[in-house]
């Protein structure tokens, strides 16, 4: 029975390690910040149909994948990624809904698209 728990602490201690070492986790979340038409200020973002113009999936980040969702949010919504900044430890990663302007064949296109500072 000693032999057991202390093979179950020493478990315990290299998942704690290894949390630590992967940084702080935390809740994903969608904040209008800094606002836009479609989204005010300080409200959740709201949800829009995926293919409706607004962004989408979140990047690949800092080794964790990349996140799918099944909503678009509206440009001027931040989304809080569930880990932090390794630059700035103790940060939770934003990422920005901003639009963008891409060149297309006879004209320019805007798209929105995450905007992630590092």
């Amino acid at each position: 029975m000693r032999a057991l728990s202390w093979v179950v602490v020493v478990a315990l201690t290299w998942v704690s390690i290894g949390m630590a070492a992967c940084g702080n986790s935390y809740e994903l979340t969608f904040r209008c910040n800094p606002g836009g038409e479609l989204c005010p200020v300080g409200q959740v973002c709201p949800q829009l149909p995926l293919g409706s113009g607004g962004c989408e999936d979140l990047p690949s980040l800092f080794g964790h994948p990349a996140i799918p969702v099944n909503a678009g949010r509206p440009i001027g919504c931040v989304a809080e990624l569930p880990f932090e900044n390794p630059y700035f430890p103790g940060d939770q990663q934003p990422c920005f809904c901003q639009s963008t302007l891409v060149p297309g064949d006879a004209s320019v296109v805007e798209t929105a698209g995450w905007e992630c500072p590092l």
